[in-house]
């Protein structure tokens, strides 16, 4: 009797809190279709946000900041997931709203729990709120003062809303920064970022018109690259091409957004060159998993996994803990933009975490770093080999098959195709 008194409140507090959760993250089924009327609705979220960012840049703003942290934590939630892109061919659209959603919680948790706000490097003091500031002058990301149409504390916050790596601010001490060839004069860094911008935007165009042209890889309801009709081992020389292309169009395409926004940014809000450095440094040059993940690949979502597993795994055990939260909340963060969720991204994520472990305690056993043609192999096997297991995850669940380059845009589907099809007919 006494056991079925306690159930019956039981019960309803977990049926409360279902429902609960379903107002904010709604049954597929339940969510309203997206359509260009509805995106205004669906970045609200950034109101709330962008005014947490201006107060983050603001002296003695705390508190304001931890009552702000639940509202846009709760309205980025329910504004994401209430709409949904319902045609399979943009299933792209939704993945990239959840990856931005998650970015801004992440950013939010970081500016709402920071007792003192965020500083630029050289910076000793933040303005009160409704005091007009100036950068300091020697940041990477100070401006030149020739553009003063946008107030500085606007400037200020959509910088810190929207910097990524952390270049010039006290979060990113410590970040690795890639060396830049172009030049640091501004017209000539210009041209050579859209320069560079070109180059990527037509690999990514070439990857793309390639594994559209792969049978169910290229398709929006998706398909394994693994052909079982296709013998050993020629099905993994097949698998491994299509692997290497998804790859080559990630980078290309974090390259060209990179190369995008430091268009926008220099161009338009006059920030400093030096503020905006490669993404990535060749990551295919990497000799250990060290190189790869900690210099070499791409560092704007360093912050990101910080918070959502670094910070919590150092502090329930230490460095390994942190490794292991880190590369499990990148696994989290590449897995819960997707529709549907099978695990394997997560479990190739924490793969890299264990053979980062394993370099560390070589190196301290051998008082040699992982390195050479030996390093170059280990980093490949995870990478190239057991990196499949991620690429053939989405390529199930149709990424690779989804809209990414518009087809009246692409000069591979528009004009080298059609070229070559009497040549190869």
């Amino acid at each position: 009797m006494n056991a079925m008194l306690w159930s019956y409140p039981s019960s309803e507090l977990h049926i409360s809190a279902q429902q609960a959760f379903r107002v904010f993250v709604p049954l597929d089924e339940d969510r309203i279709p997206l359509t260009w009327r509805l995106i205004p609705h669906s970045l609200v979220y950034f109101v709330p946000f962008l005014w947490m960012a201006y107060l983050v840049r603001r002296a003695h703003t705390y508190t304001i900041r931890l009552f702000l942290l639940p509202i846009v934590i709760s309205t980025t939630i329910y504004c994401t997931y209430r709409y949904k892109v319902p045609d399979p061919y943009y299933t792209t659209g939704d993945w990239g709203r959840t990856y931005m959603a998650l970015v801004i919680i992440a950013k939010a948790l970081d500016f709402g729990f920071v007792k003192d706000g965020r500083f630029k490097v050289g910076e000793e003091r933040l303005p009160e709120v409704f005091e007009s500031s100036k950068p300091p002058s020697s940041t990477p990301t100070s401006e030149d003062g020739s553009y003063s149409l946008i107030p500085q504390g606007i400037r200020d916050a959509f910088e810190v809303a929207f910097t990524m790596r952390g270049i010039g601010w006290d979060f990113g001490v410590g970040l690795y920064v890639p060396p830049d060839p172009r030049p640091q004069e501004r017209g000539p860094f210009l041209k050579a970022t859209a320069s560079s911008l070109l180059w990527h935007y037509l690999i990514v165009d070439i990857c793309n018109s390639l594994l559209k042209l792969t049978p169910g890889v290229g398709s929006p309801s998706g398909g394994s690259m693994f052909y079982t009709s296709l013998p050993i081992p020629l099905r993994y020389v097949v698998s491994t091409g299509i692997h290497i292309v998804c790859g080559t169009l990630l980078m290309c395409g974090m390259d060209a957004v990179n190369e995008l926004l430091t268009l926008i940014f220099v161009a338009l809000f006059s920030q400093s060159p030096a503020a905006w450095p490669p993404i990535s440094h060749a990551p295919w040059c990497s000799t250990s998993l060290h190189e790869l993940w900690g210099h070499r690949w791409h560092q704007a979502l360093r912050y990101v996994f910080f918070v959502f597993g670094g910070y919590a795994g150092r502090w329930l055990a230490g460095g390994v803990g942190m490794v292991f939260g880190t590369f499990l909340a990148s696994g989290l963060y590449h897995e819960i933009g997707m529709r549907m969720v099978d695990g394997r991204v997560t479990f190739w994520f924490l793969l890299q975490a264990v053979g980062t472990l394993i370099e560390t305690m070589y190196t301290r056993r051998t008082g040699k770093r992982v390195d050479g043609v030996v390093g170059w192999l280990w980093m490949a096997f995870f990478i190239f080999g057991l990196g499949q297991i991620c690429t053939n995850s989405w390529c199930m669940r149709g990424l690779m098959g989804g809209f990414i380059v518009p087809q009246h845009l692409s000069i591979t589907r528009q004009v080298v195709f059609p070229l070559l099809k009497p040549i190869l007919a």
